[in-house]
């Protein structure tokens, strides 16, 4: 069964008086806002859990992370071999976990690299859509930022971006690379194809069913923690810094 909380008290407590019910032998949580009240309202009701997050495990909760360190590091350092010095940033809003760490691993990963990145040059947004992208883009343009590299923090904000420069007359790669995150599976066919992360959420999957399924069959096991990499899928939409 798939529920929602939709960030309301009232929906928890439903969930939880459910999940008390007996039907039910263990959770899978995934949650999107720091310190989320699901977290500890599930450990309330007993029943072995599983959490998978971002970068950070909660304390002594058995956990499957994804290190998103890892996949942003993946990003700068392509977008830096192929010579882009003028970076700008499409994130999520700061209210999200999700958009919370895509920020700090890019800031991390542009000092790791020896780069610097003007506040300017950094968007955000809760709208992580084609039109959010677009928006946004838009928005980046209007300010006169001229940079040769666009990340973005999903893969429909990206298409987005492809809109926002194609009005313009702005070509992609030739004029600006553009990357995105988390690779969908219209990814490949847009044109240009795109570079992105991929989170390897089967893997992840896998890791969570096992972990979970340990956790049933062995009340008390001592809480295990799994880390899925991603990785970087090269496609048409990074090239070399033009001239």
């Amino acid at each position: 069964m798939i529920c929602s909380t939709e960030q309301r008290p009232e929906r928890i407590d439903s969930i939880t008086a459910m999940m008390r019910s007996g039907q039910f032998d263990g959770m899978i949580l995934s949650t999107a806002e720091p310190n989320d009240p699901i977290i500890s309202a599930c450990q309330r009701t007993g029943l072995p859990f599983v959490v998978v997050g971002r970068n950070e495990a909660p304390p002594g909760m058995p956990t499957v992370i994804i290190d998103e360190t890892h996949g942003t590091d993946l990003v700068i350092k392509h977008l830096a071999d192929l010579g882009h010095r003028d970076l700008a940033l499409i994130v999520g809003g700061q209210n999200l976990t999700a958009g919370q760490i895509r920020h700090q691993c890019f800031m991390e990963a542009v000092e790791a690299h020896g780069l610097t990145v003007d506040p300017a040059h950094i968007i955000f947004s809760n709208d992580y859509t084609i039109d959010g992208g677009r928006v946004c883009c838009e928005r980046l343009l209007d300010n006169g930022v001229d940079v040769t590299a666009i990340i973005a923090v999903n893969d429909l904000v990206a298409m987005g971006c492809y809109q926002a420069c194609t009005a313009r007359g702005i070509k992609c790669p030739d004029d600006v690379s553009i990357t995105g995150y988390n690779e969908i599976r219209y990814s490949a066919l847009v044109s240009p194809s795109l570079t992105t992360v991929r989170a390897r959420s089967l893997d992840a999957g896998v890791a969570l069913a096992d972990i979970l399924i340990e956790c049933i069959e062995n009340p008390g096991v001592p809480a295990r923690q799994e880390v899925v990499l991603p990785e970087l899928i090269i496609r048409e939409s990074t090239g070399p810094v033009r001239a």
